[in-house]
């Protein structure tokens, strides 16, 4: 149940990182200019601990971890 709970969080967390990150909000070419493209920062979540719950815990959350517990993917 750990690992289901992991792998939904990591995906929130990719998505969320990729929204924040200015290159990829103005589209821009150089992946130097991609924030989403280096390591998250430790202080991350303790900043932005709120927006992520938000979007975790969502209709899909609860039916989603029974789902890999019970070893059935859609």
């Amino acid at each position: 149940m750990k690992i289901g709970v992991i792998h939904l969080l990591n995906n929130v967390l990719d998505k969320y990182w990729e929204e924040l990150c200015y290159g990829c909000q103005i589209n821009h070419p150089s992946q130097k200019h991609h924030e989403c493209v280096t390591e998250i920062p430790w202080y991350f979540y303790e900043g932005h601990f709120d927006q992520l719950m938000k979007r975790l815990w969502t209709d899909h959350f609860i039916p989603a971890i029974s789902a890999f517990k019970r070893g059935v993917w859609y």
